[in-house]
């Protein structure tokens, strides 16, 4: 049985919804947040349970966007500490690969995006009418190109049913796997950015002068 919303304010609210934010809740139990400045695009209703006792300062947020609207506002901050993303509409979807540049120029030295995605599958249990479904192998791939390497990864929402074995069931299945399930959430690390020095520049020249020069046998 497939379980429908229009909207996806709708799901976020329902009873699956509430148990969504249970169980990214338990996903952030060692992370400390409090106070640190962030920055959320997306709807930000997955994360109030996690937010009840380990409240960020949320500099700046926006449900939907575009390019032109999101880089003078981002321009003013530095020394973010983490980047909070729900792909909760086509607007974030559409523009992700903008999206993760930003976070990344963003984001202090190994800063954090937290990334939370429908996730596409052959059969869904739950389908939200207005929220776009993405590959977690495509976006990851998509993060790595923008500078990011996967920290954690956590499969929510396996078994969406409002009875208390599908619900035992289901957030036993959300501890023990980090893959499948309705919904994707990821925590990516910014990389350093590793500059080539003038002396490892210098070492390949001679390395390729030497060849070029030296006498055959």
């Amino acid at each position: 049985m497939q379980l429908f919303y229009r909207t996806s304010g709708a799901f976020f609210v329902s009873a699956v919804g509430r148990r969504l934010q249970k169980q990214i809740k338990t996903f952030f139990a060692d992370d400390i947040l409090e106070k640190l400045p962030v920055i959320f695009i997306g709807s930000v209703s997955p994360f109030l349970a996690v937010f009840e006792q380990n409240n960020p300062d949320i500099v700046w947020e926006s449900e939907t966007l575009n390019e032109s609207e999101l880089l003078p506002t981002f321009s003013s901050f530095r020394e973010i500490s983490a980047v909070f993303m729900v792909v909760s509409n086509d607007s974030v979807a559409d523009n992700m690969p903008f999206l993760l540049k930003e976070a990344y120029r963003l984001l202090k030295p190994q800063g954090r995006l937290h990334l939370l995605i429908k996730n596409k599958l052959p059969v869904t249990f739950i389908k939200i009418k207005d929220m776009p479904e993405m590959q977690p192998s495509s976006l990851l791939a998509q993060s790595e190109e923008s500078g990011f390497s996967l920290e954690k990864k956590k499969g929510l929402l396996y078994l969406p049913y409002n009875f208390k074995f599908f619900e035992t069931a289901d957030n036993c299945l959300s501890e023990r796997f980090s893959g499948g399930g309705s919904f994707s959430l990821l925590t990516l690390k910014k990389n350093p950015v590793i500059a080539e020095t003038t002396e490892n520049y210098s070492s390949i020249r001679m390395t390729k002068a030497s060849v070029l020069t030296s006498p055959r046998t």
